[in-house]
């Protein structure tokens, strides 16, 4: 679940209202009140509601029984801290990929180089022989089944617009170096490497996203895992790059995965006009 505002994050807060103890850190009090009696009266009006909705205790404690609610929020502590690389790992099967689905494994290469240029503030040309560079960089990197995660990933993208290490031949229908020479390298290795400056480097700390990882039961002591996406903190751009990445992700994972009977992943996103 996506949330721009804050307000689906309480789904982590579960009280049944039998109990005003389970009230008290989230009730706040005012001059002549005491916070025993604020939370008594808050526990009554909770548990009011959840009857006026068709709850009662039973069905809180089958909640907390059976469903793990955890935030997640990208450059922030306010939450499990999730890390965003710019780029996917490859896929395990990815010969399979290359054999069997060929056009995904062009569309998310794709995808991956348009959303890493989009972020470097280049012009128009620049951006666009940046992209076609970094495509086949990606393409490269993939097909010898290495990682471009996190920091280390952009270094080695960085490393190889500078240097032309992999002796990248060809890109498109051009000589690599009659398509991009020395001093446009030099533009796009500045700008990638304004990704690992200051802030911007806070994109790249905490728990890598992976659609698996968040949806699997084992990781959640059993239960049913809801995994909220809290961006309430981030810019309008920033959000919008969170939620076309991770919409890109359980895309790609859709792709890879067999039909089933039964719904595997429920994608929510809150406040979406």
């Amino acid at each position: 679940a996506i949330d721009l505002k804050g307000d689906i994050s309480s789904m982590a807060l579960v009280a049944s209202g039998e109990d005003p103890e389970e009230i008290v850190p989230w009730v706040s009090v005012h001059r002549n009140e005491t916070i025993e009696v604020k939370a008594a009266q808050a526990a009554e009006r909770h548990k009011r509601n959840l009857h006026n909705w068709g709850f009662d205790e039973q069905d809180i404690n089958n909640f907390k029984n059976n469903v793990a609610v955890n935030v997640f929020t990208p450059r922030s502590n306010s939450g499990f801290r999730l890390a965003l690389s710019a780029f996917v790992e490859p896929p395990q099967n990815i010969e399979d990929l290359q054999d069997n689905d060929p056009d995904a494994y062009e569309a998310v290469i794709n995808f991956m180089s348009e959303t890493f240029v989009s972020r470097l503030n280049l012009n128009k040309t620049m951006a666009e022989k940046a992209e076609g560079y970094v495509y086949e960089i990606i393409r490269l990197f993939w097909d010898e089944d290495m990682s471009l995660r996190g920091y280390d990933g952009i270094m080695r993208v960085l490393e190889e617009i500078r240097t032309g290490h992999n002796n990248i031949e060809q890109i498109g229908g051009m000589p690599t170096d009659e398509y991009i020479d020395q001093r446009d390298r030099k533009k796009i290795a500045d700008a990638i490497n304004r990704l690992l400056i200051g802030a911007q480097k806070l994109w790249f700390q905490g728990i890598p996203l992976d659609v698996d990882e968040l949806i699997a039961p084992a990781n959640f002591d059993g239960k049913t895992p809801v995994s909220i996406i809290n961006i309430k903190h981030l810019g309008f751009s920033d959000q919008a790059y969170v939620v076309g990445y991770l919409a890109y992700l359980i895309w790609f994972w859709m792709r890879r995965r067999k039909g089933s009977e039964e719904p595997q992943l429920i994608f929510y996103i809150d406040e979406i006009g």
